[in-house]
């Protein structure tokens, strides 16, 4: 593992980025205390290319508060996590335009929430339901609204989730310092 960034006290903290050891960026954002804390982005090795896996927020190493997942195959969840699994509000959206807008909890759909298929006219269909872990227990009349207060921006100008959504690719280091990092030349860890 090497590391590039802030330290405190013999510690990861503040901002940097950490890359496996072939020199692929595992995570780039904040740390405290040794620990990703903060606003950063995920990456991972999927089909054979590195990708961003997840964007938002850390509490002591894991996904936790608001943040986008991006999964497999197209699939995106963009809510809430509490020790990296999906809880409170969120969308799950599927590669073929089906989504899921409701409450989860340990992963899954967890009270109420609606079902949406798009149509080849422009409109699309929804069903509403309540959930429980994972399983549709009960159809409802009136689709999943979320409370404000549920939103990750509950003043409404979308400042919250902006800045997840933002680019934090503005990077520590140029181009040149980056490719260093590849050849070893700053390890730390």
């Amino acid at each position: 593992m090497k590391y590039v960034g802030r330290f405190k006290e013999g510690f990861f903290h503040g901002r940097g980025m950490l890359f496996d050891y072939r020199g692929n960026k595992e995570y780039h954002g904040t740390f405290r205390d040794g620990k990703k804390d903060g606003r950063g982005d995920l990456f991972e090795e999927v089909d054979g290319q590195w990708t961003r896996t997840y964007r938002g927020e850390f509490v002591r190493d894991k996904q936790h508060g608001f943040g986008v997942a991006y999964y497999a195959e197209g699939h995106v969840f963009v809510g809430r996590f509490e020790d990296n699994l999906k809880a409170g509000v969120g969308v799950y959206s599927y590669p073929n335009g089906d989504r899921f807008e409701g409450m989860f909890f340990n992963n899954h759909p967890d009270g109420k929430g609606s079902y949406y298929t798009p149509q080849a006219d422009g409109t699309e269909v929804g069903s509403h339901s309540l959930w429980q872990t994972g399983r549709q227990i009960k159809e409802l009349e009136t689709p999943f609204i979320p409370e404000k207060v549920d939103m990750p921006d509950p003043d409404g100008d979308n400042a919250v989730l902006s800045a997840i959504l933002k680019s934090t690719d503005a990077e520590l280091l140029d181009e040149k310092e980056e490719a260093d990092v590849r050849k070893d030349r700053y390890v730390c860890g």
